[in-house]
């Protein structure tokens, strides 16, 4: 089979597992073409996608990366779908679903216009799905499933060009086993899609900055189109820190003053934002009450609701709220302030979270180097989204779920953070080891010359 005989074959059984799969368990087509033709498809893609990364040694780790996050998606999906429900989880699975069926009944004319803007294309394809399986789900799962392993390709490529490999392994990893990028992915919901698109948006972006090129510019085009149909307000804001990153390359010598007038301005553009994302002559001319208006809704029946007693209706009280934003959005739910059952779920991974976060502040710490001047554009998206998220956000659910959208850029942080970590402990190991060689042939220099 050549020097491709691992990874082909690791895709090999895993079309034959899923197909296998299908023909023992599965009788209906809902569930029978997405898992079986829809895997096997989308595996040859997959394939095909690896072997253009780097070379064998690269090709070998990422196979046996993406294999293990899809063996550990599978487990999760026989759990969430055999024993729990997904609705625990997130409720908007079902939305999706209807929303999907309003749209195909319209298309088979026995329904109403749904009247549905373009910025809802994940609600077009739950109705795809609807009209040519008859049930969406399984076929969203399985392609959102797939759009989690290819992150951890592009998070790869994206970290190997800004810090190298042994970053890039780490962040690879992280993306591929981090406990809330194996969950949102296993659900009919937009989060996988999404975060993928950032992933995505943010290496064409680190191409452009290392060799100008016409079809990354189109390819970057149409990720912006498609992340703005996806999550609408996405689009704007990975602009946005797409620009503050660029401006912070070009200002090496001014970069924290540079970053922090960009998202002041960035800040003032957030406010400009509606509930779903529209921009309207009424936030543009009231943009701080429209981002108080967003968090209170987001507050309204969540029992995790935080920020209460807080207003951010001028420019004085958003600055006072951010600090506290900041602090719920990057580490909330607190582990000695579980309240419910959910977030007990969610305990594991902040600890494991805030485990890494020294890592990823020593992976930005080395963003401003000259060799990783396109570290910066990531951290530029991550600044923007982090702030704007800070500030509108109202409780624990829906900041965790949209932190997690984020993760992949921190993780490319903390793949540098922990491959210097340990490039670090390497070096003092072997310092300590050639101390001690030292020191014994000074005790006893005739038995190390006899030897």
């Amino acid at each position: 089979m050549g020097r491709h005989g691992p990874i082909v074959a690791v895709f090999i059984a895993a079309g034959l597992a899923a197909l296998l799969m299908g023909s023992l368990l599965m009788s209906n087509r809902a569930v029978v073409v997405p898992v079986v033709l829809g895997s096997a498809t989308l595996l040859m893609i997959t394939a095909w996608m690896v072997r253009r990364v780097g070379d064998a040694s690269e090709q070998r780790f990422l196979t046996w990366t993406i294999a293990a996050g899809a063996a550990a998606r599978g487990f999760v999906i026989l759990i969430v779908y055999g024993q729990l429900d997904p609705i625990f989880f997130a409720p908007d699975t079902g939305i999706w679903a209807a929303r999907g069926a309003r749209i195909a009944a319209f298309w088979a004319g026995t329904g109403p216009d749904p009247a549905t803007s373009w910025t809802q294309s994940y609600a077009y394809m739950n109705a795809a799905a609807i009209r040519l399986l008859g049930n969406p789900e399984w076929a969203l799962v399985v392609l959102n499933v797939f759009a989690a392993l290819w992150t951890i390709l592009v998070a790869y490529m994206v970290a190997r060009a800004c810090f190298g490999r042994q970053a890039a392994k780490g962040t690879a990893v992280l993306v591929a086993l981090f406990p809330s990028m194996i969950l949102w992915s296993v659900l009919n919901i937009r989060d996988a899609i999404a975060t993928l698109d950032v992933t995505l948006i943010v290496y064409l972006a680190v191409r452009l900055n290392t060799r100008p090129r016409l079809r990354d510019v189109a390819l970057l085009v149409l990720g912006i189109i498609l992340l703005t149909s996806i999550r609408d307000y996405m689009g704007i804001l990975v602009l946005g820190g797409l620009g503050l990153g660029m401006a912070g390359s070009l200002r090496p010598d001014r970069l924290g003053s540079t970053l922090a007038i960009g998202i002041v301005l960035m800040v003032v553009l957030v406010f400009s934002l509606q509930q779903g994302g529209v921009l309207s002559t009424e936030s543009l001319e009231n943009p701080l009450q429209s981002a108080s208006v967003l968090r209170t809704n987001l507050q309204q029946d969540a029992s995790s609701a935080f920020g209460e007693g807080f207003e951010i209706d001028t420019p004085g009280q958003v600055l006072r709220y951010l600090p506290v934003g900041l602090t719920f959005f990057l580490f909330a739910p607190f582990p000695w302030a579980v309240t419910s059952t959910l977030q007990l779920f969610t305990l594991p991974e902040v600890l494991l979270w805030y485990s890494l976060v020294p890592f990823v502040i020593l992976g930005f710490k080395q963003s401003a180097a000259r060799e990783t001047r396109p570290a910066l554009l990531a951290l530029g998206v991550l600044l923007v989204t982090v702030t704007t998220y800070a500030l509108v956000e109202g409780n624990f659910g829906t900041a965790y779920r949209h932190r997690a959208q984020m993760m992949p850029l921190f993780f490319i942080f903390a793949g540098k953070g922990l491959a210097d970590w340990w490039a670090l402990r390497r070096q003092r190991f072997a310092s300590r080891r050639q101390s001690a060689r030292r020191a014994r042939v000074a005790l006893f220099p005739g038995q190390h010359h006899r030897r």
